[in-house]
């Protein structure tokens, strides 16, 4: 297990969420994110939930975790947003939002063209679809929590002074989770039996629950320039430390 170096040694922007979090919030974490994420596979199994719907649904909360994501760093290039009129920050934000809105179009293309071929595959109505309420209320709450997102980003880069690693890292978290995904897709997505989609499903469940849990090892995992720098080695304790804990260890005793 790597040593972690005191708060003093090391930017708190390095450390990843499971160096960060106690014990009983890991475990509390855990079990939150397995729970969540296995909900679409019970669906599958036992509700009669369409495999392709959750697939498009994901789809969709990838372009939304990436739009949260440039809209906020575009907004970056537009400071004073507190001292600006109000003509102005309406004008920057038109901005903000339209080209965002190109960037996520373009990404879509490429990223969704296994989702096409999948829906050929399965012979998928995509008008069916709309008729599903749940599958409407999803895109809707995915729409919510990407506008969410993005103010909670803009607040975090205001704040981060790693800025570049974490949009990195983040970035990186989604492309390579769709990755898998496209993966998954070719696989077993070619196979127009139910098995094979509840398969779908558990793999991209899983991949979520890894890469949410452990995102750092989950990116080292593909790339290596995503792994975090070793600690650095530990100094000895200085006369002064080392009298300090004397005392400390002979008051225990008493």
């Amino acid at each position: 297990m790597q040593n972690i170096p005191p708060p003093e040694s090391r930017p708190a922007e390095l450390y990843t969420l499971e160096q960060r979090a106690l014990p009983q919030d890991t475990r509390e974490r855990a079990l939150f994110v397995i729970a969540r994420n296995i909900i679409p596979v019970i669906g599958v199994l036992f509700l009669g939930w369409s495999a392709v719907n959750l697939v498009l649904l994901y789809f969709v909360d990838t372009l939304g975790g990436m739009w949260a994501l440039i809209a906020a760093l575009l907004t970056q290039y537009y400071g004073g947003w507190t001292t600006l009129p109000w003509k102005t920050r309406f004008g920057n934000l038109l901005w903000v939002l339209g080209l965002s809105f190109f960037l996520i179009a373009f990404f879509a293309i490429p990223l969704g063209v296994p989702v096409l071929i999948l829906t050929q595959i399965q012979a998928y109505d995509v008008r069916a679809a709309f008729d599903d309420t749940g599958f409407v209320f999803g895109l809707v709450s995915i729409a919510m929590l990407a506008l969410v997102s993005m103010f909670r980003h803009v607040i975090h880069l205001q704040q981060t002074s790693a800025e570049d690693k974490w949009v990195r890292n983040e970035f990186g978290l989604l492309f390579v989770r769709w990755t898998v995904m496209i993966f998954l897709i070719f696989t077993l997505g070619a196979f127009a039996f139910q098995f094979a989609s509840v398969l779908l499903i558990l793999g991209y469940a899983i991949v979520l629950v890894i890469s949410e849990l452990y995102p750092q090892r989950f990116l080292a995992a593909f790339d290596k320039k995503s792994a975090l720098p070793p600690a650095p080695p530990q100094q000895p304790p200085t006369p002064t430390q080392r009298a300090r804990w004397e005392r400390k260890r002979k008051r225990r005793k008493k």
